[in-house]
């Protein structure tokens, strides 16, 4: 799908996004109030920015009418300290499905850059049609954006994506039709994925549940965690939504990892489960080639060397686990595949 205007930022400034937020709490509730308040800007100005910051979570609009209310979210950005402040506006811009649809897009281009151009047509393509002055806007806003939280820079006039700020372990994904690992970058694959999410609604709705029932669990949050360091320690950017624990381009491959609590009776159960989850999150949204990981709490039992074998051998699926809270295991055979994850 296109992306609606609302979902596109065309606000540069984020300290003038906070500043709007500000205003909103002084009792600035219009947007030319806001104009006014964030420094004699024109009101259309003042339009742009209140949609900045709706789009961060930290203002919202009163339905049919021009007056802004603050968010609980946007409550507790303003009470915090200035390094709080830092995380939750790193955590709000990187939270915004505009932002989202962006970053796989530098990913693929990190080994030589994407020049102004490129990102520019990439951005005309995936959001609802605009003139050549709002298409510009767009851009400067969302390389601004990216530039403040430290997850761009600039050089010989092309852009290189860095590193996810230290604070945020996993990016996380609010909508179950974004693809997570697109690889053509044009219109057709995001309308593909969500015609085809809207087509499984309701199996992806059990995923969801119980994914859900899973990641309650310490062992899983463990898991996570850790698989997501080792991703981040080879600068890639690991991902999440609500039906995948974790994806990532890992040296020109993707991944799909599925997460699973494990004790030596139920290890075959939860393999079942995962291998199913798994198939299933690569049907949904066509990831192509995808290397798919189960990481397990424990150690294969001894009499199940057949399962890791029909894993690896007949079904191409990676099995790994839990060494010692700091590494993973896996069969020496998958050390091209998985050697990040040591």
């Amino acid at each position: 799908m296109r992306l609606p205007t609302r979902e596109v930022p065309q606000a540069d400034k984020l300290d003038l996004v906070v500043r709007a937020a500000e205003a909103v709490k002084q009792g600035a509730n219009t947007y030319q109030g806001i104009a006014s308040a964030i420094g004699h800007y024109a009101e259309r100005q003042g339009r742009y920015y209140r949609l900045a910051a709706e789009l961060l979570g930290f203002i919202e609009n009163v339905k049919g009418k021009n007056r802004a209310q603050l968010t609980e979210y946007g409550r507790r950005y303003l009470a915090s300290s200035a390094d709080s402040q830092r995380k939750m506006l790193a955590n709000a811009v990187l939270g915004s499905r505009m932002i989202q649809r962006v970053l796989p897009f530098l990913e693929a281009g990190r080994a030589g850059g994407v020049s102004r151009a490129q990102l520019r047509q990439f951005i005309k393509d995936v959001t609802e049609p605009a003139g050549p002055s709002m298409v510009n806007r767009r851009l400067s806003s969302i390389i601004r954006w990216l530039t403040d939280v430290g997850m761009l820079r600039e050089s010989g006039k092309r852009y290189f994506l860095g590193k996810l700020p230290d604070d945020i372990g996993v990016l996380d994904y609010q909508a179950d039709d974004e693809p997570l690992l697109p690889r053509r970058y044009d219109l057709s694959e995001y309308q593909d994925t969500e015609r085809r999410v809207k087509e499984k609604i309701q199996n992806i709705n059990l995923l969801v549940n119980e994914a859900s029932k899973e990641r309650a669990r310490d062992s899983h949050r463990m898991l996570t965690k850790l698989v997501a360091e080792k991703i981040r320690e080879t600068g890639s950017i690991p991902r999440r939504n609500r039906l995948i624990d974790l994806s990532a381009n890992v040296n020109d491959a993707s991944f799909l990892f599925e997460m699973k609590s494990t004790t030596p009776s139920s290890f075959h159960s939860q393999v079942r489960r995962a291998v199913a989850q798994l198939y299933e999150y690569r049907y949904i949204q066509q990831i192509e080639n995808p290397r798919l990981v189960i990481i397990t709490e424990n150690a294969p039992p001894a009499d199940m060397s057949w399962l890791v074998n029909y894993l690896v051998e007949d079904r191409q699926i990676f099995l790994a686990w839990d060494g010692d809270g700091r590494t993973l295991s896996y069969p020496s055979r998958l050390e091209k595949e998985l050697g990040f994850l040591r």
